[in-house]
């Protein structure tokens, strides 16, 4: 018989369209891409976009998710998009689309120019790192990765596994890039994805509806504004434990998890 202090076999945590339930054991974070290239004057999402009013904005509240999940034992993964010094890992069209565009007028740099920072989007870069207030701890999973996609040619999915990870709550920049493709992906391959609102932003206005209509359809609702929920779990004796947490709650689920989650 477990005791009150087993680990929680289960957390709950109120949401839409129903209830999201996830064992912590086989749940990660997944930060995605919180770096100064992204987040910093003078980076390459400032170069590309203009304003960071609204990335700079997701920084204390995905600070405040990480602090949570960490109370809480999950597994943490952080991602870097960068590409090898060589540039041999960055598909010639991601280079060219930009300021080699024909009539380009609006990108004064490409991925590899020298910033402010270092080589934009370069491994080893001061720019490519994580920004100082979200840096991993020890014993963090950090993931590089050469493209939008946190799974395209990484190990990723290698990692999770050995982990045994079956939930994702995920978070980071940009909305209508690196997370969306990155929670498109995790959906894909089978993981039970969670999406903290607060901790999300774009560079670009105008696609965060288009987005979010997506996950809608996905079955992913969206909670809009943060408010302080209580994980639940039962001990085997259906003891009810509650633990404060943080949460904005914009979900993924399969038919199983949502009779299981109406059988509550």
């Amino acid at each position: 018989m477990e005791s009150a202090t087993s680990p929680p076999k289960m957390l709950e945590v109120a949401a839409k369209p129903y209830v999201y339930a996830f064992p912590p054991k086989h749940t990660a974070l997944l930060v995605i891409d919180m770096q100064r290239d992204f987040l910093l004057p003078s980076g390459f999402g400032e170069i590309e976009a203009g304003s960071l009013h609204a990335v700079q904005a997701s920084v204390a509240p995905t600070k405040e998710l990480l602090d949570k999940c960490r109370q809480a034992n999950l597994a943490i993964f952080h991602t870097r998009e960068g590409n090898k010094p060589d540039l041999s890992d960055c598909p010639s069209s991601k280079v060219l689309r930009q300021n080699g565009a024909p009539g380009n007028t609006e990108y004064s740099k490409a991925i590899g120019d020298m910033g402010e920072m270092g080589r934009l989007l370069i491994r080893g870069e001061h720019g490519h790192d994580i920004v100082d207030g979200l840096q991993p701890f020890p014993g963090e999973v950090v993931i590089d990765k050469p493209g939008k996609g946190a799974f395209w040619q990484t190990t990723l999915m290698d990692k999770l596994k050995a982990k045994a990870i079956t939930h994702l709550i995920i978070c980071g920049v940009t909305t209508e890039c690196c997370f969306a493709t990155t929670f498109r992906e995790a959906n894909d391959r089978g993981f039970e994805c969670c999406k903290h609102e607060a901790s999300i932003a774009r560079l670009r206005s105008g696609v965060a509806n288009a987005t979010n209509r997506w996950y809608r359809r996905g079955n992913c609702g969206i909670q809009r504004r943060i408010q302080m929920f209580y994980f639940r779990y039962n001990t085997l004796e259906r003891r009810a434990f509650w633990l404060r947490c943080l949460f904005a709650t914009p979900i993924g689920h399969s038919s199983t998890v949502y009779k299981k989650a109406r059988a509550h």
